[in-house]
C-alpha cells in the first residue's frame, strides 16, 4: 500500500546501515441480498440503475435553505458515485425514484426517504435515520448507503473515510482524516516532524502510522475517539509501513533492526517481532494482508527489479505474482480478495493497475501524464483512492476501477500522500 521512497527522503540519516540495499529498491528503474432491484456484475461490466432524486423537503414542504441544499447535494453525490447507480435529472429517464424529507428539533435532525420503482409505481422501501444536526451530512451518507444496499445488494461507501498524509503547504507532514467525498477535514497530528504511512485498525477506531517525533522512525498509534497516542514499535533503525491484520491480532511491518530492510510480524503492542522475509541482499517492504488473513503481499527486489510477492503469514510459500512489469512501488489487496491494486512504471510514468488474481491479468486504471502511487481499495473492493503527482504537487483522486473516470478528492496546499480507505463506515 505504501512506498519506502518518502520514508527515506524524510529520514535524517537514521537508516544508513541499509542505504545500499534501500536504494536498490527505490531507484527508478460476497455479495449480500437485499430488497428491490438487483444489478448483475459480469466480469468488469456493470449496468447502472438510473435514479431520479427529488430534492429534500423540510417538514413536508419545499425549502431553499442552505441546509436543505446541502443535504440534497450530498444525497445526489453519494448515489451518483456509488458505482452502481446513476443520478438522472428527469423522472421519465429513471428506473428508481427517491423522495426525501427531514425535520430539525432540539439540535437533532431526522431524515426520511421513500424509494419507488418507476415501472410499477410501487413503493420499494422507506427508511428513517436521525443524528445530531451538526452531523447532518453524515445522516444523509448513512441514508445513501441504505439505498445502495437495498437496491443493489452491495454495501455503500458514503459513510467511509480516508486517512492520509499532508504538509498543507508547510514543512512538516501530518496525518489527516476526511470523508470519502472530500468534506469534513480533520487534522489528527500536529507535530513539527514527519508522520507517514497511516493504516486503519479493522474496526476503524485506531490509526497506525510512522512518526519521526522521537528521532528514528517509530510506528505509533492514535485512538480516534480520544486523540490518545502512543509508540507501538521502537526497534533500532527503520520502523515503518505497519499493516494491521484483518482480525486485529497482529501487524506486519518493515524493520531494519537486523541490518537489512525486511518484513516482520509483531503483536499490536509491538512485541514478539518475527522476521518473515529473507531477501538475500535485497529489500522487502510495503506489506498488506489478504482479507482472510492467510497471506501477506509485499514488494521486493530479490529478483532484480521491485516486484509483487505473496507469502503465508509465517513467511513460507513465497511466490512472485506477475511478470512484465519492471518496477512496482506500492500495492493494496482488495477487501473482496480477488484483486490487488499496484503502482508500476509503465511507458515512462507510474500508473495504477489492478491484477485479477484468478486470471492473472492486469488492467490499467490510470492513464494521464501524472505519476500515480499508493492505491487503497474502498470496502466495496471497487473504488480506489490514490496519489497523483504532477510537477511538485501531489493530490488524492478516487476512481471506479471498472470504468476509470477519476475525480479529485483533495485540494490542499502542498502534497497529500499515503491514502488509506477505512474498512468500515462511521
Amino acid at each position: 500500500m505504501k512506498t519506502i521512497e518518502r520514508i527515506l527522503a524524510a529520514t535524517p540519516g537514521a537508516v544508513k546501515i541499509c542505504a545500499a540495499l534501500i536504494m536498490a529498491l527505490t531507484l527508478p528503474p460476497s455479495r449480500a441480498s437485499g430488497a428491490g432491484r438487483r444489478i448483475e456484475v459480469i466480469g468488469e461490466a456493470v449496468e447502472k440503475t438510473r435514479v431520479a432524486i427529488l430534492g429534500f423537503t423540510r417538514s413536508g414542504a419545499p425549502d431553499n435553505s442552505p441546509l436543505t441544499k446541502k443535504l440534497s447535494e450530498t444525497l445526489r453525490f453519494d448515489l451518483d458515485h456509488s458505482g452502481f447507480l446513476m443520478a438522472v435529472s428527469e423522472r421519465c429517464d429513471a428506473e428508481i425514484l427517491v423522495k426525501a424529507d427531514y425535520t430539525v428539533s432540539g439540535g437533532r435532525i431526522t431524515a426520511e426517504c421513500h424509494v419507488y420503482d418507476m415501472a410499477s409505481g410501487k413503493a420499494l422501501f422507506g427508511r428513517r435515520l436521525a443524528g445530531k444536526e451538526s452531523l447532518a451530512r453524515r445522516v444523509v451518507h448513512r441514508m445513501a448507503d441504505v439505498i445502495v444496499k437495498e437496491i443493489t445488494g452491495f454495501d455503500g461507501i458514503a459513510s467511509t473515510r480516508i486517512v492520509f498524509v499532508a504538509n498543507n503547504g508547510g514543512r512538516y507532514k501530518n496525518i489527516y482524516l476526511v470523508d470519502y467525498d472530500g468534506k469534513n477535514l480533520v487534522q489528527l497530528t500536529k507535530d513539527k516532524t514527519f508522520s507517514l504511512a497511516p493504516d486503519w485498525s479493522p474496526g476503524g477506531k485506531k490509526i497506525y502510522y510512522t512518526s519521526y517525533l522521537y528521532g528514528y522512525p517509530r510506528v505509533c498509534a492514535v485512538e480516534l475517539s480520544t486523540g490518545k497516542r502512543w509508540v507501538v514499535t521502537a526497534y533500532p533503525g527503520l520502523n515503518a509501513f505497519a499493516a494491521i491484520s484483518p482480525r486485529g491480532k497482529e501487524m506486519a511491518l518493515t524493520l531494519s533492526k537486523d541490518g537489512c530492510v525486511e518484513i516482520y510480524s509483531a503483536s499490536l503492542e509491538g512485541k514478539r517481532a518475527r522476521r518473515l522475509t529473507k531477501s538475500r541482499g535485497g529489500v522487502a517492504s510495503s506489506p498488506c494482508w489478504s482479507p482472510n488473513g492467510a497471506q501477506i503481499a509485499f514488494v521486493s527486489n530479490r529478483g532484480g527489479g521491485a516486484q509483487i510477492y505473496t507469502m503465508n503469514t509465517d513467511g513460507s510459500n513465497v511466490r512472485r505474482l506477475l511478470s512484465g512489469f519492471s518496477y512496482v512501488t506500492s500495492l493494496d489487496w482488495s477487501p473482496r480478495g480477488d484483486k490487488i491494486a499496484f503502482s508500476t512504471r509503465y511507458r515512462g510514468r507510474l500508473q495504477i493497475f489492478v491484477l485479477d488474481l484468478k486470471s492473472r491479468r492486469a488492467k490499467q486504471v490510470t492513464f494521464d501524464t501524472a505519476s500515480h502511487e499508493n492505491p487503497s481499495f474502498a470496502p466495496n473492493g471497487i473504488h480506489i483512492v490514490y496519489v497523483a503527482t504532477s510537477g511538485y504537487d501531489s493530490d488524492l483522486y478516487i476512481v471506479d476501477s471498472r470504468e476509470p473516470k477519476p475525480y479529485r478528492l483533495t485540494s490542499l496546499k502542498g502534497d497529500e500522500t499515503y491514502p488509506s480507505w477505512s474498512p468500515v463506515g462511521f
